[in-house]
């Protein structure tokens, strides 16, 4: 994951126990991250799979170093062009939200976790 997605993790991961389908509501959502300090969460990859969305249909994912840089100046915006994986570490500083839908149209997404190994010395 290291060398396709260009991020260092910061722990061994193993194989994701969570796949969940997601389909975006009209209003988006808002800026948070996935972190838990109590959780085993520690990478993100998403898969766009939306046949119908069009780039004037809203709904593009933000990435920020922090809540307020979501809103004011994002460190990225990324559409979610059908067939597309996005993938990035999950962290106490990864704030992430979706922009919401200018139409009536599915975002739909498949979210895959990875998780920390219990022993992260490997």
């Amino acid at each position: 994951m290291q060398r396709v997605f260009k991020v260092r993790m910061t722990f061994n991961v193993e194989h994701s126990p969570e796949f969940r389908r997601s389909v975006m509501p009209m209003g988006g959502l808002v800026a948070h991250t996935d972190f838990n300090p109590t959780g085993p969460r520690s990478f993100s990859l998403l898969y766009y799979c939306s046949a119908d969305w069009q780039p004037s249909s809203g709904g593009e994912l933000v990435l920020g170093e922090t809540e307020e840089s979501i809103q004011i100046a994002p460190g990225k915006v990324i559409e979610p062009i059908p067939n597309r994986f996005v993938g990035f570490e999950i962290t106490p500083d990864s704030w992430h939200g979706v922009r919401p839908l200018t139409r009536n149209v599915h975002r739909d997404s498949i979210s895959l976790y990875f998780v920390a190994t219990s022993d992260n010395t490997r």
